[in-house]
């Protein structure tokens, strides 16, 4: 299989994911709430923010082993490969002994750092013990994970992660129906975790045929190396996981689990549709590492415009149907009283997200030039002032105090600092910079924006599945005036042969295209 097909394929198998991920807190969430109520979800929302803070443990060295099993198996150097798969097992498996070490502590404080109300503590406990040991799983797995993404076999991790979340989110479903509740909870995502890893390790073995790594293959130069790597990534990460789930704990300190609870399901709704330019991202920054060692800045300009511009589209028209259809589908999705809550909430995150989703296109491009050092000020900035922000705001004004800690930190930081140093970089003018992405991107929301707002207004959703034909009905507008105002004719032409035909060897690839439309 050429390296386009498998591009498209993981394209493809990506999108699916995050389009499944969105559909499981769709059907999921409104359940948790009405099952267990507002505190117990409060609960659950701030263990799995501490899972993610978890997580962190990996220390950048799960990057770091796909970057280094792609660079010798390229070469052919399966003896390097062995040696990089088995220091980083043996890494990993250090690693999930600490995480289930810091989760016993977390556990033991856990009733006495949060208000659990009613809840039983001996079970709370237990909770988070149980997603704790999930995220060691994840740990000692994680180096499969990254030889099969290494070969560029993303199809297979996304295919195998699309059937782990429509199991985990059905067995969710039916076990807290049964009356399990948050115990029975914690027990499916842990089992889904083990089943999941031990198919990656088949896959990654059986099927990518990779070399079997083992504890006894440790090197200790390996082992410097990859620190090395990942130590910026790891940085980075802290402070992305901070944006993430910070304003969980923040609130959970302040405001209580109830208001956790609000701002979880508005940060959930706008996590999962961040996550929705990954697929853009992933492909993004190894051309972004070719055109560097190139020293093609004609090609390193188009890749600092295009990614750009789709994923500025694509955080428009979220904003524009979360603020024009979102209050509508929120009271019909979870109830009238939930969504009165939730909405001025998601009304915040959804500008934040107008500033963020079309930046992580520009990060992905200085990752792949190499410009950690620069990422990871800027992620300490701008976590540390969405900290300060946030235990400022939040005794104050509650969940849109979070909300607004959030969206300032956001525009500050990744907003103006981190395109006028890409552009200064890559010797691209600001001003032609913006007019490349913002007025195209205009251009293409507004027909969807005014379909919106005609909607809202003529025909009102009463029923849930209305509302959905109506964002469906925007997004497809939306779509269609992406495709002819964001691509060049050449782009256009090359994306549809590839797709109808697939043909091995006619299709231009992409690097060749990203030039030619220059032209």
């Amino acid at each position: 299989m050429n390296n386009k097909s498998l591009a498209i394929r993981g394209v493809v198998w990506t999108s699916a994911s995050h389009v499944i991920s969105i559909a499981m807190t769709f059907f999921v969430t409104p359940i948790l709430l009405r099952t267990l109520g507002a505190e117990q979800y409060g609960i659950w929302s701030i263990v799995i923010a501490l899972t993610g803070y978890y997580g962190l443990v990996n220390m950048g060295i799960g990057k770091a082993n796909t970057k280094y099993i792609a660079q010798f198996d390229a070469v052919g150097d399966t003896k390097a490969v062995r040696e990089v798969m088995s220091t980083g097992l043996a890494i990993f498996s250090l690693l999930a002994v600490v995480v289930l070490a810091v989760a016993g502590g977390v556990a033991w404080l856990f009733p006495y750092l949060f208000d659990l109300g009613d809840y039983p503590i001996p079970l709370a406990r237990w909770i988070v013990m149980l997603t704790g040991l999930k995220v060691a799983v994840n740990l000692i797995g994680q180096v499969f994970a990254a030889g099969v993404g290494a070969r560029k076999r993303f199809d297979l991790t996304n295919s195998l992660l699309c059937t782990r979340l429509i199991l985990t989110g059905t067995l969710i479903i039916v076990v807290v129906l049964s009356g399990g509740g948050l115990m029975g909870v914690a027990l499916v995502v842990l089992g889904a975790a083990v089943l999941f890893r031990a198919a990656i390790c088949f896959l990654a073995i059986r099927v990518v045929g990779l070399p079997c790594p083992s504890l006894g293959g440790f090197n200790r130069d390996t082992g410097k190396m990859l620190f090395r790597f990942g130590l910026l990534n790891l940085v980075i990460q802290i402070v992305r996981r901070t944006s993430l789930v910070g304003g969980s704990l923040i609130l959970g300190l302040f405001a209580g689990p109830v208001a956790v609870a609000y701002y979880s399901v508005a940060e959930s709704l706008t996590r999962k549709s961040l996550n929705l330019g990954k697929t853009i991202n992933y492909v993004v920054m190894p051309f972004a590492s070719q055109f560097e060692a190139q020293s093609d800045r004609h090609a390193l300009k188009r890749l600092l415009i295009l990614p750009t511009r789709l994923l500025l589209t694509l955080a428009m028209l979220i904003t524009a149907v979360l603020l024009i259809l979102g209050k509508s589908f929120l009271a019909l999705w979870i109830s009238p009283e939930i969504a009165a809550n939730v909405y001025p909430v998601i009304c915040i995150l959804s500008l934040s997200l107008l500033v963020k989703l079309p930046t992580n296109g520009l990060q992905s491009t200085l990752t792949g030039m190499g410009r950690m050092t620069f990422l990871s000020r800027v992620a300490i900035g701008e976590g540390s002032v969405m900290l300060v922000l946030g235990i400022i705001l939040t005794p104050l004004y509650g969940t849109l105090g979070m909300a607004w800690a959030v969206g300032v930190s956001q525009l500050v930081f990744s907003g103006l600092l981190l395109p006028i140093y890409a552009c200064r970089d890559i010797g691209y003018s600001m001003r032609q910079f913006a007019l490349s992405t913002v007025g195209p991107a205009l251009l293409t929301i507004l027909p969807a924006t005014s379909a919106a707002l005609l909607l809202a207004h003529f025909l009102p959703a009463q029923r849930l599945l209305v509302s959905l034909a109506q964002i469906g009905l925007v997004s497809i507008v939306a779509a269609v005036c992406a495709f002819f105002v964001c691509l060049d004719t050449s782009l256009r032409t090359d994306i549809l042969r590839t797709i109808v035909h697939l043909l091995p060897g006619q299709p231009r690839n992409l690097a060749a295209t990203i030039r030619h439309s220059n032209k």
